[in-house]
């Protein structure tokens, strides 16, 4: 591969992006290559006392051969009953927009209606466009209606239970190592703060961000590349805090740090949410504003005669029938993991470099709770932990040779068993009585080339959008990522901006992805 970069390097586990053992010399972040090295002497003689609380082998393969006894639903997530009328409200009060005959043809057409695709059609519908991060938009008023929509999205899981959205860890952080990345993040941050500006339809939203920060933890290998990422955050804006192992005692009492050389925490901007309540409030408003939602996917494009646009899409609705649907503008690629093979069909010289990656989220329940100041905690290993109402969830990404192109919804206890669990026992004495009591698995749309959303139109098919790859930024990122695109959309220009160049693909990056 050509190594013609105009886009940033932010690679590693996207919850560990920061606590890297090794970097390039530019002091961004390297490929996943520390997670291989989490193996310690102290993991291993954690391990060996836990056997009495461990869940035994069979009680696992009871777990695994049938993940219903645990879920018990979607995925059984700690979604507030204020939360789940918020989103049950979704059919109730725009099923007319929502559930009405196919149109035969519409302005914006977006494939995928998680979070991102709904992002991007609240911001289209109503004509928002974000300014700086941190500035709320400006609306402009459009009209719509059933039988000549503006904006359609075609998504073919009306429960959204399998896709990448509710499945997420649900969480927001400022702590990239490129300011790109930052500055996103500080604009989505302002945006759950804010939901009521931009949301609301009836009531006011009950929505809560838990800004309790992340915490890195870091190596002396990995201290340097801290340090300069933290560098980089804060002269942004962010407020990350760098602390020393007595420093991260003070504050965490229960977190060994004797292997530590410092630690990261954001003040600010940073923590967790209900992931799926905010792709329902996106949902819920732009269909209010006019956007249809089709149950269905993409089989096939048909194209000018040029080949340079996409005139229809060909769509396989949730009955088998098959119809078309016209494209007067644009068509928006926001269908996570299979947005890649979308993109082949519609042009195979091009190979967009996203594919789908499993990750796995354990909860767990310990038997005495952490203080309530705990943050997300990123282990230098990349396993990583956060409260979750009562209990707690964690997880980590595999080493890259152990990560192949995966598609079912199958949850691997024996990670958590072998590698996840000595970890964070080891880290946090505790977690030595853990108890799994629920798992769960979701997809990343995976970008191999540099873990970065690709964002642009199509080089070869010049209304056919990009919005893809975002290897599990997806839930902070779909405020900015929606109203950029929506901005590119409604005003028929360039994605350039003075700040999200190195995301953007253009004529300069087409050439790492042809075939």
């Amino acid at each position: 591969m050509m190594l013609m970069l105009t886009r940033g390097v932010q690679s590693m586990h996207p919850l560990a992006a920061a606590a890297a053992p090794s970097a390039t010399t530019s002091g961004l972040l390297t490929p996943i290559a520390m997670i291989a090295t989490r193996a310690a002497p102290a993991v291993a003689a954690a391990q060996s006392k836990r056997t009495a609380s461990r869940v035994s082998s069979g009680r696992m393969k009871a777990i695994s051969d049938n993940p219903s006894s645990l879920t018990g639903g979607l995925l059984r997530r700690h979604f507030s009953s204020t939360a789940i009328a918020q989103a049950s409200s979704t059919s109730s009060s725009s099923s007319a927009s929502a559930q009405g005959a196919v149109p035969s043809v519409c302005d914006v057409l977006i494939l995928g209606g998680g979070v991102v695709g709904s992002s991007t059609a609240y911001f289209t519908s109503s004509r928002f466009q974000p300014r700086a991060p941190g500035q709320p938009p400006a609306a402009i008023a459009q009209s719509s209606s059933a039988s000549n929509p503006r904006v359609v999205v075609i998504e073919p899981d009306s429960s959204y239970a399998s896709g990448a959205t509710a499945r997420s860890a649900g969480s927001i952080r400022l702590q990239f190592s490129t300011p790109e990345n930052v500055l996103i993040s500080q604009f989505g941050a302002h945006f759950l703060k804010n939901l009521n500006s931009y949301l609301k339809v009836d009531d006011d939203i009950d929505f809560k961000l838990h800004e309790k920060g992340y915490l890195f933890l870091a190596t002396k290998a990995s201290a340097g590349v801290l340090a300069s990422n933290s560098a980089i955050q804060n002269s942004l804006g962010a407020k990350t805090l760098l602390l020393t192992p007595e420093a991260i005692r003070e504050r965490f009492p229960y977190i060994h740090t004797e292997d530590l050389d410092s630690g990261a925490l954001g003040l600010e901007n940073e923590g967790w949410f209900d992931p799926y309540l905010l792709m329902t409030l996106f949902r819920r408003k732009a269909i209010q504003q006019g956007v249809q939602y089709v149950t269905g996917y993409a089989i096939d494009f048909k194209k000018d005669s040029t080949g340079r646009r996409v005139e229809r899409v060909v769509v396989r609705l949730a009955d088998g029938s098959v119809t078309e649907i016209g494209v007067r503008s644009n068509v928006v690629n926001a269908s996570g993991i299979v947005g890649a093979s979308l993109t082949a069909k519609l042009d195979p010289s091009f190979d967009l470099p996203v594919r789908p990656r499993k990750r796995f989220v354990y909860v767990l329940s310990l038997k005495e709770r952490l203080p309530d100041n705990c943050p997300l905690v990123i282990d230098p290993s990349g396993a990583y932990f956060r409260p979750e109402g009562q209990q707690y969830i964690c997880g980590m990404s595999p080493p890259e040779n152990e990560d192949p192109d995966c598609t079912d919804l199958e949850v691997d206890y024996s990670m958590f068993e072998n590698t996840v669990w000595p970890i964070l026992a080891s880290r946090v004495p505790a977690f030595e009585y853990a108890k799994c009591v629920n798992a769960w698995a979701g997809h990343y749309d995976y970008n191999t080339f540099d873990q970065n959303v690709i964002l642009g139109p199509h080089p070869n098919v010049s209304n056919f959008l990009l919005c893809n790859g975002f290897s599990g930024h997806g839930l902070q990122q779909s405020p900015q990522s929606g109203g950029r695109s929506a901005s590119s959309l409604l005003t028929q220009s360039s994605l350039r901006s003075t700040w999200l160049d190195c995301l953007l693909i253009d004529s300069s990056t087409t050439c790492l992805f042809s075939k």
